[in-house]
């Protein structure tokens, strides 16, 4: 069993009964895009901004 805690903002993937954790931009702003094939998660892509 995992425990997380509920009050923070997180993206999880369950695949073949692992859960993983999907980091967040570096930054603090981006965009992530997961892209699936075949009915499976296949690529995560973070992409991050950064404010000047």
């Amino acid at each position: 069993m995992i425990e997380t805690e509920l009050n923070q903002s997180k993206v999880f993937i369950t695949k073949e009964g692992e859960l993983t954790e999907v980091p967040p931009p570096k930054t603090g702003y981006g965009e992530q895009t997961i892209t699936w094939q075949g009915g499976k998660i296949k690529l995560v892509r973070t992409t991050y901004i950064e404010k000047i």
